[in-house]
């Protein structure tokens, strides 16, 4: 898939300043600390198993936009992949149990999870463990539906993921 340096500059300049938000200092139980680590994977292993865009949809075998990308998973630990607030938890009809993390603009949607860990205003460091994936909500087997939407946009949540990456590689 060929990516435009116009596009790729564009994500990296709004991580930069994203990452710059959340590098602020953030008070967690009255206590003040930086946050040091400020991405994190939100599986240990990365293997796309559904794409972003269009698709042909498994269970209903039509033409529909992917909002997000599916992961292969197992009863894997689902990690926190910025440090945010939970907005919501809860059972949707396609996503099964999902969590919502916001930070500002940026909202993270983790879905098909078996059991969520955290609840609803729960301020998080990245790299919390969250949820662990299952196969609630339609589905054919078990996966993590991870979605990024940006002031209420979806992006490829590999972009995303990839740009995080490559901002800060040393």
């Amino acid at each position: 898939m060929y990516i435009s340096a116009t596009s790729k500059r564009a994500v990296r300049s709004l991580l930069a300043l994203f990452c710059l938000v959340i590098v602020g200092i953030q008070a967690f139980s009255n206590d003040l600390y930086a946050q040091v680590m400020l991405s994190c994977r939100p599986l240990k292993k990365i293997k796309i198993t559904s794409p972003f865009g269009q698709r042909i949809h498994p269970v209903t075998r039509t033409m529909s936009f992917h909002n997000g990308i599916d992961l292969a998973a197992s009863a894997d630990t689902v990690y926190s992949m910025i440090g945010g607030t939970v907005r919501d938890i809860g059972c949707h009809r396609h996503l099964g149990r999902f969590i919502s993390l916001g930070n500002g603009s940026i909202e993270i949607i983790y879905g098909h999870l078996s059991r969520v860990l955290v609840h609803p205003g729960q301020q998080l460091p990245a790299g919390t463990s969250i949820g662990i994936t299952g196969r609630t909500g339609r589905v054919t087997g078990e996966h993590l539906h991870l979605s990024v939407r940006f002031e209420g946009q979806y992006l490829d949540p590999l972009k995303f993921i990839s740009a995080l990456v490559q901002e800060f590689e040393y």
